[in-house]
């Protein structure tokens, strides 16, 4: 049988399938919808695109979701932009709460350029708006050493229980107990990112363990990155309350990494200084599946490699 195309009507828009057999010619018309999957799969391969990101959304409404997942996926945070996002998430008609993954607290974020210092509670007018934020799995706090008012973010129960992964970097606290208080609010954490660049913990982490705590954790911490330049992450007093804290939680890590180590002689007992690292990770036995020490220098690998093998 012998069919010409001249002789099929259709549309300009239409998309004709043939299935050819012995006796016949199946027509079927495609949708013209593509399926779902295959625009989600598409915009993915944008998701570093926001101007096509922007031009994906306005194209149909079922394109809006997936483009807007990608576009506000993260929320940065700054003393600078703050006022103009309060503005949005306290407007009615705000729509992309629900897509909001990962928050980035960045308080001098482009305000070293404008001069600007922001006072420790620079952040409470957001606290009210984070318990929108229900999709939100990731918080990120850089406040390059300034104070933050922890008490009302602490306290943001409907925010801090949802969230699984924390990283903190280059913040002021007055004690290890601060820190501690602050861990504790977040109750399904299973990652913790600690970076420090100057070495401030030393200063809290001399206050010495609190006695007047709950010294419960996260039960599902099974992840924890510390990377603390001028500060050893396994030798100073900060780290030592860390690991016997961990110890006392019962909480199992499957993955430890320290970055940046130094050894640095100090009045203490090499040996004594990491005899609470070393009770934790016999503590911890074949839980660990994953063990990284980054080394700075030859030096500090023999010096702490000696002393471990004598603990």
């Amino acid at each position: 049988m012998k069919v010409l195309l001249s002789d099929i009507p259709m549309s300009k828009s239409a998309i004709l399938i043939f299935v050819y057999s012995e006796t016949e010619i199946i027509l079927m018309k495609a949708s013209k919808r593509l399926p779902q999957e295959l625009v989600d799969i598409i915009i993915d391969h944008l998701h570093d695109d926001r101007h096509a990101l922007a031009a994906s959304a306005l194209v149909c409404r079922a394109w809006v979701p997936p483009s807007r997942h990608h576009l506000f996926e993260i929320l940065p945070v700054s003393s600078l932009n703050l006022q103009a996002l309060l503005e949005i998430l306290g407007n009615p008609n705000c729509t992309f709460l629900f897509h909001v993954q990962d928050v980035h607290l960045e308080p001098m974020r482009d305000a070293h350029a404008k001069r600007i210092r922001p006072t420790p509670g620079w952040i409470d007018p957001l606290v009210p708006h984070l318990s929108n934020l229900v999709s939100a799995k990731i918080l990120r706090v850089s406040a390059v050493h300034l104070p933050i008012n922890w008490r009302k973010l602490v306290h943001a129960t409907s925010f801090t229980s949802r969230i699984t992964e924390l990283w903190i970097c280059s913040i002021r606290l007055d004690s290890f107990k601060e820190w501690m208080e602050i861990l504790r609010s977040f109750s399904s954490l299973t990652t913790i990112r600690y970076g420090d660049s100057h070495g401030s913990v030393d200063d809290w982490g001399e206050s010495g363990l609190p006695t007047d705590v709950d010294w419960s954790l996260s039960p599902s911490l099974r992840l924890l990155e510390v990377e603390s330049y001028g500060a050893c992450p396994i030798q100073r007093a900060w780290s030592q309350h860390m690991w016997l804290w961990l110890l006392r939680s019962q909480v199992r890590l499957t993955s430890l990494e320290l970055n940046s180590l130094v050894f640095i002689a100090t009045n203490a007992n090499a040996s004594e200084t990491l005899a609470a690292f070393t009770r934790y990770l016999r503590f911890l036995g074949p839980s660990l599946q994953r063990l990284r020490l980054d080394f700075k220098d030859k030096h500090s690998i023999c010096k702490v490699s000696l002393c471990l093998l004598f603990l």
